[in-house]
């Protein structure tokens, strides 16, 4: 999960550096998943260059989901998907280090895998 979790804010960067915006916002929530401890929230980090904003970090699922609706991006969050924490993580780790993530992305070529998705990339806008 947290090598998926760094993909994902790698794609981000991509698209940061491309279209110029200032940082990546992210809906991370310290202690709501297994990804979201302090430490994963560090190593899904790894490799970011880009500003990283957190701004729900302390709120609790409620309050998310209350902000995700009264902003008018809730139902979006809810639309069915491939969760893939349900696919591939029947014990997900809650203290990866950075070396471990490292060693991940070597080993299945981040670099690779975010340069194609980026060709399939698709602008979602509210």
């Amino acid at each position: 999960m947290v090598l998926f979790k760094n993909f994902i804010l790698r794609l981000a960067q991509e698209v940061v550096l491309k279209e110029n915006y200032g940082a990546i916002i992210t809906g991370d929530s310290i202690g709501q998943v297994a990804s979201q401890t302090m430490q994963n929230l560090q190593s899904t980090s790894y490799g970011i260059n880009s500003l990283v904003l957190r701004p729900v970090i302390g709120f609790n699922k409620d309050e998310i989901i209350d902000l995700a609706q009264e902003i008018g991006v809730y139902e979006e969050s809810i639309k069915e998907y491939k969760d893939c924490c349900s696919i591939i993580a029947k014990r997900p780790l809650t203290r990866a280090s950075m070396e471990q993530v490292e060693r991940g992305n070597k080993e299945i070529d981040m670099n690779k895998i975010v340069a194609e998705s980026m060709k399939s990339l698709e602008e979602v806008k509210f």
